[in-house]
C-alpha cells in the first residue's frame, strides 16, 4: 500500500532510443499516460491518487519505487 499520494512512484520504465521500455528491455504492451504525456522526461512514474503515468526527468525525479518478484521466489 502506498501511503503518500503526493509523491510519484517509479514503475521501472524508461525512454531508450525513442522507445518506452521496462527496465529489463521489454517494450510496453500497455500504457496509461495522463493527458499531455509522455512529456519531455525519460523516466516512467505514476501518481497513486489517479494511477496515471507521467514521463519525468530522471535526474531531478524524487520518487518511491515498486519492486517485482518472480512468482517462483522463495521469499
Amino acid at each position: 500500500m502506498i501511503c503518500n499520494i503526493d509523491i510519484f512512484t517509479w514503475l521501472g520504465g524508461n525512454l531508450v532510443s525513442g522507445k518506452w521500455q521496462w527496465h529489463d528491455g521489454t517494450p510496453f504492451s500497455y500504457t496509461n499516460w495522463a493527458q499531455g504525456q509522455p512529456g519531455g522526461g525519460s523516466c516512467l512514474a505514476f501518481q497513486p491518487f489517479n494511477g496515471l503515468w507521467y514521463a519525468l526527468n530522471c535526474e531531478s525525479m524524487k520518487a518511491t519505487y515498486i519492486c517485482e518478484l518472480s512468482s517462483s521466489s522463495n521469499n
